[in-house]
């Protein structure tokens, strides 16, 4: 049984969650801040430590929030009970695909099957190293890189997320997790990846061009994602593919 943490009071609302499958790969309980937010600032420092003290009663090891980049006094309410800025990410997004011209580049997309996982494990394991998990010193590199993995796996039968493989000739080049709405109208990309043994050959384009084409098929209109906003190589990406951006979000994690 998952555990959760809600605080109200007249100087800040709190929600918080535990994130099962991060806790199975760190170890040690893994909680998300999914709300919070301020309405006083002094009063929120003293009543957070409620937040504190909950977290030690459940030998909590790990808290991630993300926040509206406008949000810097939840930020700095945050900071002052020693969570750390692990980075900034991106919203990219395209509302109009069926505007968009895309040619054919000769890649193939199929629903993961049993057969696929060792591959798609692989790549998800050895393909990330510009995200939070990875640009955290405090987290050993071995467990972010077997968090993706141990994603890739558990989508294989998700009731709401999709494994995809994308090839070519039957060669695994890489993958995508996605999760549709009911009308197939919107998709949220949730973790891309090329094989690191193809990255810099020119696939990042054609495989992005080809899943475009592939739910411009299927006659969604809305595409979104998340992405660092270290990571320039995709921002131009997702610029050249005529992406829009929204508001940028912070996150910040606490390590016991």
């Amino acid at each position: 049984m998952t555990i959760e943490f809600s605080l109200s009071t007249p100087a800040i609302r709190l929600f918080a969650r535990e994130t099962p499958w991060d806790s199975d790969v760190f170890g040690s309980i893994v909680v998300s801040i999914d709300k919070v937010h301020v309405m006083n600032e002094l009063g929120a420092l003293r009543d957070f430590k409620g937040f504190l003290v909950w977290l030690d009663t459940n030998s909590v090891g790990l808290v991630s929030c993300r926040l509206p980049q406008q949000n810097l006094i939840e930020s700095m309410v945050l900071e002052a009970h020693d969570f750390r800025f692990v980075e900034m990410v991106l919203h990219p997004y395209i509302t109009d695909l069926h505007l968009l011209e895309l040619g054919k580049e000769n890649l193939e997309v199929q629903a993961a099957k049993g057969s696929d996982l060792p591959d798609l494990m692989e790549i998800a394991r050895t393909a990330f190293s510009n995200e939070r998990f990875h640009l955290d010193p405090r987290i050993p590199n071995g467990v972010a890189d077997k968090r993706y993995a141990q994603w890739v796996r558990s989508c294989l039968n998700h009731p709401t997320q999709k494994l995809l493989r994308i090839s070519e000739r039957d060669e695994t080049i890489g993958l995508f997790i996605t999760q549709e709405s009911p009308t197939l109208e919107k998709v949220e990309w949730l973790l891309t990846a090329i094989s690191p043994s193809l990255q810099g050959l020119g696939y990042g384009k054609r495989v992005w061009r080809t899943m475009l084409s592939f739910y411009q098929s299927k006659g969604t209109q809305t595409i979104s994602t998340t992405i660092s906003a270290r990571n320039s190589r995709v921002h131009n990406l997702y610029s050249q593919l005529q992406f829009r951006f929204g508001d940028p979000e912070m996150t910040f994690h606490w390590v016991k």
